[in-house]
């Protein structure tokens, strides 16, 4: 009988039993994923330790909003890493977003020291560099969700502009919780356009701001992006979306109806008034990045 001895990673032995015990997300929620090539570590490095410890607890540290931050290490040896789910996704969903763009990473980035991967519904990214509360202005990804174009560049640029303006102050007025605004106007043609903005909520307010405005405009600088309606520009801090009514409403999550045109959803502080302003007794433990609350108004966590 021959007996083999190789040795196998331990972190290839938890992607083997996530692969068969876990739903995984659609191949199409995959957007993209970029590995930074100047920086690697061995095998069995203290690195390569750091980085399995700091994905495995990653996934227990949910802020409670769907954001998600641990380190571990210290010196050349630290490794660093977030992620954040789409605000209004639902929890089991952003769990299982996390787990696919973790088993993405480790295969997609096998010796990388940094890496990161954009779902729909999520993005991830851990480094040997400073992570939290820095901005981090690469990778983009831009992704083009609709072949149309509006008719009219100049009145859709009209008529999208204030709402992203709108929603960028929204969210950049969120607190350490929650950073993330969605709203709705009316285009040409009496076409309804949604738009989407969220930043980690680790950012200040002006990192969000500045951020926010910095990917809308990368979004707008080629012909090839400008007017068209359906589509993001993610950084690993911040992103947003826009997306014509009558498609699927974003990521098939869904949303409460608040108003008319150009309202906004699920700010923060409609997340406050769900949570009865944070009260302890809707405390249900702490994350990570602070407590955990059940929400106890809206429904904003159901799978459609």
């Amino acid at each position: 009988m021959i007996i083999l001895t190789q040795k196998i990673p331990i972190w290839f032995v938890l992607v083997f039993i996530y692969l068969f015990s876990t739903p995984i997300l659609s191949q199409n929620d995959f957007l993209n994923s970029t590995c930074e090539t100047a920086a690697n570590y061995t095998r069995n490095s203290t690195f390569e330790k750091n980085l399995n410890t700091t994905l495995s607890i990653l996934p227990n540290t949910n802020s409670g909003f769907g954001f998600f931050n641990y380190s571990t290490g210290q010196g050349i040896d630290t490794v660093n890493s977030i992620a954040i789910c789409q605000g209004d996704v639902n929890p089991d969903v952003c769990q299982r977003c996390l787990n696919d763009s973790i088993v993405k990473a480790r295969k997609d980035c096998p010796n990388q020291k940094e890496a990161t991967v954009y779902y729909k519904q999520c993005l991830l990214k851990y480094s040997n560099q400073t992570i939290l509360g820095k901005d981090q202005p690469k990778p983009y990804h831009f992704e083009l969700e609709d072949d149309r174009f509006s008719s009219d560049k100049d009145s859709f640029n009209t008529a999208i502009r204030p709402l992203l303006k709108n929603l960028t102050a929204t969210a950049a007025a969120g607190d350490s919780r929650l950073k993330f605004a969605t709203g709705e106007t009316s285009g040409i043609n009496s076409e309804t356009i949604y738009g989407l903005v969220q930043c980690t909520p680790d950012l200040i307010s002006k990192q969000c701001s500045d951020c926010l405005i910095d990917i809308i405009d990368q979004f707008s600088i080629s012909d090839s992006r400008r007017s068209r309606v359906g589509g993001a520009t993610l950084l690993p801090t911040c992103y947003f979306r826009n997306k014509f009514k009558q498609e699927t409403d974003f990521d098939e999550i869904e949303t409460m109806d608040i108003g008319a045109a150009e309202s906004l959803r699920y700010t923060f502080s409609l997340i406050k008034a769900a949570t009865n302003d944070f009260s302890e007794t809707n405390k249900l433990g702490q994350g990570g990045f602070g407590a955990v609350y059940k929400d106890v108004t809206i429904s904003f966590n159901k799978v459609v």
